[in-house]
């Protein structure tokens, strides 16, 4: 038997590796002030604080939202929101 699989895409995300990469945005005061903000990731939206003054392009990495690992279903990669 030979099986074939195919990765499809998921529009707004990108894979390396086990890690998930997306783009979100969020209001400029909760960047400034600090807060809390929603992001997707593939298993749902995820509720995330927010440190004052981070800076556009800073990078937030939420662990264990990113890939199952084929070899170890107990091991899960990162998502990174930019």
């Amino acid at each position: 038997m030979i099986l074939k699989v195919h990765v499809a895409e998921k529009h707004g995300f990108e894979r390396k590796g086990m890690d998930v990469y997306t783009t979100e945005n969020i209001p400029y005061t909760t960047a400034v002030l600090g807060g809390e903000a929603v992001f997707r990731t593939l298993y749902g939206n995820v509720k995330c604080k927010i440190p004052a003054g981070t800076q556009s392009g800073s990078k937030i990495r939420l662990k264990q939202k990113g890939i199952v690992s084929m070899k170890d279903s107990s091991v899960r990669g990162d998502a990174y929101v930019t």
